[in-house]
């Protein structure tokens, strides 16, 4: 069922008014549908409720692709920012109770009070992201831009020349909880503007098909100087409005700020600069290119941690380190505390479809160091909250906010707010379930996810068969998205339309 003219009103008038948005109901062939998500019937039926129904509609669970809650807007939040991720990948919320060598105790608002055994443990992470977050998502288009070479923002549809007929243009696409760049020609870039602090650690999951080509910006003010209209350019997407790989039209996507540039296997680094006289200026820092030895198709996390007052700036790829710049003398329009800057995303080659997601902003402590690469084969490693100090060893045991390590040296105490996260020894975590087969996952703001075989559920609770914890109960006050197809094969999470 296509979304139609009718319903596309309703939501706006919803918008306007302040009302809480439908759910949305996304079908593995591309059909969504807007309603109530009203629980999980069995282990085969999803219940959805809308008011032009009688009684509520039964879907297959196996031709569901994913539920947005409140059309992926909703607001509601957990309180707390520490957590456990165990050894599947799960990252559950909750405060750490207690750790007695062999269990640890955690009460999450998500699930209830667990006891979870050590080898299931990967991190315990008393105060992760090493401060603030800015942002995670994404989980609606809200706070995102698409731009073209000019800095001017692009609707979702353009009128032709020759008719009233709208016509959409090819660019970014969002779909669930990720942005889409198809395969082809294209001049927008993706930008969030005005969220990102001094010091900052970036992170984002990409995947990409046909060898990645694209510009990561970051710390970019988007200045445009002001030009006379009939100086203005318009961008011909007929043309593509670039050519693959060209770094000379950053400047006038992100104006003064940073340029991370992926083409092919080669990765640089650049300064963007709008001039005194408005013209835009672009400078590579000098260092000779680096072969990142990415696949022709693929998916990896990035991690940038930048200062941009000190013109500090370390990329990390799949928690692996890859190249630290330093001493970049900084912008003069962007050393002032009250610059206003953010990031942004620009496709640059001409076959290549990219998917962004799991974008993660926060302030960042100084730590030098990805922590997984500070994971150790057969030692617990600790990461204190300073960013600088780091400790190798046991860990014995977690009582009354006091965590206890043995070395060598003897037994060393430290508190849980001193620590920014545990990472626990390769050789003790157990092996990890490799059957998927009807797996679902929730995704939770701000950045929690659980996942498992649905049981059964109301539109509040949902019953979980889950592989390393057994049956379990999750909340979905705070839930953003329900992934039917958690699959991480890049032939079948990107469909023709997305």
């Amino acid at each position: 069922m296509r979304l139609c003219t009718s319903i596309i009103l309703a939501l706006s008038h919803s918008l306007l008014a302040g009302e809480v948005l439908p759910d949305i109901l996304r079908l593995s062939n591309g059909d969504q549908l807007h309603g109530t998500f009203a629980g999980i019937q069995t282990q085969s039926r999803l219940l959805w409720q809308r008011d032009d129904l009688a009684q509520k509609a039964e879907f297959q669970l196996d031709e569901i692709r994913h539920v947005s809650f409140q059309s992926g807007a909703k607001e509601a939040s957990l309180p707390i920012s520490s957590s456990v991720v165990l050894i599947n990948g799960d990252r559950i919320l909750g405060k750490i109770l207690g750790f007695d060598g062999e269990n640890l105790s955690l009460e999450s608002p998500i699930a209830g009070t667990l006891q979870i055994p050590r080898k299931m443990l990967a991190i315990i992470s008393p105060n992760p992201l090493g401060g603030r977050m800015y942002y995670h998502g994404s989980f609606s288009k809200e706070g995102w831009e698409v731009i073209d070479l000019t800095g001017r923002q692009i609707e979702t549809e353009k009128s032709t020349a020759d008719a009233q007929v709208k016509k959409p243009l090819d660019k970014w696409i969002f779909s669930g909880s990720s942005w889409y760049w198809p395969q082809g020609n294209g001049s927008e870039a993706l930008v969030r503007k005005n969220v990102m602090p001094d010091r900052a650690v970036f992170q984002f999951d990409v995947a990409w098909k046909n060898r990645l080509s694209m510009a990561i910006g970051f710390h970019a003010d988007f200045y445009q100087p002001a030009q006379p209209p009939d100086m203005i350019e318009e961008p011909n997407p007929e043309e593509g409005g670039f050519i693959p790989g060209d770094s000379s039209v950053l400047p006038k996507i992100f104006g003064n700020g940073y340029v991370l540039q992926f083409f092919m296997n080669n990765l640089m680094l650049y300064k963007t600069t709008i001039k005194a006289d408005g013209l835009p200026s672009i400078e590579r820092v000098q260092l000779p290119p680096l072969n990142l030895r990415l696949p022709e198709s693929g998916r990896a996390v990035f991690e940038i941690r930048s200062n941009r007052v000190s013109g500090q700036v370390t990329l990390f790829v799949d928690g692996q380190f890859v190249f630290v710049w330093e001493d970049i003398l900084p912008h003069a329009a962007l050393v002032s505390a009250n610059a206003k800057t953010g990031f942004g995303f620009f496709a640059q080659g001409d076959r290549s479809a990219i998917r962004i997601r799991d974008v993660i902003l926060t302030e960042w402590n100084g730590m030098p160091d990805s922590a997984r690469s500070m994971e150790l084969q057969t030692q617990d490693v600790a990461l204190m909250s300073n960013g600088i100090d780091r400790f190798g060893g046991q860990l014995k045991s977690i009582e009354q906010d006091q965590a206890v390590f043995t070395s060598r040296y003897g037994d060393f105490n430290f508190q849980l707010d001193d620590l920014a996260e545990i990472r626990f020894a390769a050789d003790t975590r157990g092996e990890v379930p490799s059957d998927l087969s009807n797996m679902l996952k929730v995704r939770f703001m701000p950045n929690g996810v659980i996942s498992g075989v649905p049981t059964s559920g109301t539109a509040q609770v949902l019953g979980l068969d889950h592989a390393l914890l057994g049956s379990i109960s999750v909340s979905l006050n705070s839930a953003v998205l329900l992934e039917f197809d958690p699959s991480t094969l890049i032939s079948d999470d990107w469909d023709a339309p997305f």
